[in-house]
């Protein structure tokens, strides 16, 4: 009798075992079509400017295209914009606070423009781009950075580079 208990048990884990595995298979299933996300375009304007303090704050949109059949949610977009080689703002789009019931939604083919603010401060170091930022002067900036792309089942992180336009 004790052997067979030890069997059980043996049979038990090895079942448990078995069934997590077939669900990190399922959960990989979607990684390939949540790393297809690509972020396609973007602006960059100029919302409100702060003269005494030397500070301006930056309306930040990337335009986030879903060309997979899978559904997901972005949680958060990470983002280094640069104007002609010399950085202007870095930042991040995130809903990681809001549960994913809460969050855009993403289906087959959907384009969303997602909006985040950041802010620049006029330094010894970088004020000819902030005078220039400011100014409107900047006609288009490059930004790079990751999209962290979830589902259901999965999270994958994507890197990306795109061009922004000037507002």
């Amino acid at each position: 009798m004790k052997l067979q208990s030890r069997m059980t048990v043996f049979a038990a884990i090895g079942g448990m075992l078995a069934l997590m595995a077939a669900i990190v298979y399922y959960a990989s299933l979607d990684n390939e079509a949540l790393a297809s996300v690509e972020v396609v375009s973007g602006t960059l304007g100029v919302e409100e400017v702060d003269s005494v303090a030397g500070r301006a704050r930056l309306a930040v949109t990337l335009e986030v295209h879903n060309p997979s059949d899978t559904t997901l949610t972005i949680p958060s977009v990470t983002y280094d914009v640069t104007a002609g080689g010399e950085a202007v703002v870095s930042g991040e789009y995130s809903t990681v606070d809001v549960a994913m019931p809460g969050r855009v939604v993403f289906t087959t083919g959907d384009t969303i423009p997602l909006k985040s603010i950041a802010y620049i401060v006029r330094t010894d170091a970088n004020a000819a781009i902030y005078d220039a930022v400011v100014a409107g002067a900047v006609a288009s900036y490059d930004a790079a950075g990751t999209v962290t792309v979830e589902s259901a089942w999965s999270i994958v992180e994507a890197g990306y580079e795109v061009a922004l336009a000037g507002l």
